[in-house]
């Protein structure tokens, strides 16, 4: 348990800067790099790697990266990847305080601008449940050596 915050995020990025701004969020290990967004590694109720491949639309659900980040920290990684993608046009709406449904933020990315504002919807992480048992179905299935399986041990 923990002080998780879920988010919702929705938008779009230009295909030609899909690939810096995939480096930006693909952190893996690299701790010099970790932030509220980043994906580094396998998770269940984690963002992913969220940053479409070919670029496009961005339609990703899932907690922040640890325990205790807020609006503002998302606001403060978002202000730095947009100087990475400037095409970047983002809502992130942030949920309460641990994994609380309720939105309490909406941060917009629109032309290298970032802006924190009221919630523009009721509930974040619709899905999230869902996408967690199926991480967990892919991970139990591909011989990832952080699962111990019952004859494992």
């Amino acid at each position: 348990m923990g002080d998780w915050m879920t988010v919702t995020i929705v938008g779009r990025i230009h295909p030609a800067e899909a690939a810096a701004a995939r480096e930006f969020v693909n952190t893996g290990e690299d701790l010099d790099r970790f932030h509220c967004l980043c994906n580094y590694g396998p998770s269940l109720c984690g963002l992913g790697d969220w940053i479409p491949e070919q670029g496009g639309e961005i339609r990703a659900v899932g907690n922040c990266s640890e325990r205790n980040y807020s609006p503002w920290d998302v606001a403060e990684v978002l202000e730095r990847l947009a100087a990475v993608a400037p095409s970047l046009e983002l809502k992130v709406h942030c949920g309460g305080p641990n994994e609380s449904p309720t939105c309490t933020a909406t941060i917009t990315v629109y032309r290298r601008m970032v802006t924190i504002g009221p919630p523009e919807v009721e509930i974040v992480g619709v899905g999230l449940d869902d996408l967690a048992v199926e991480r967990l179905g892919q991970l139990l299935g591909s011989g990832n050596p952080f699962i111990v399986r019952g004859g494992d041990m």
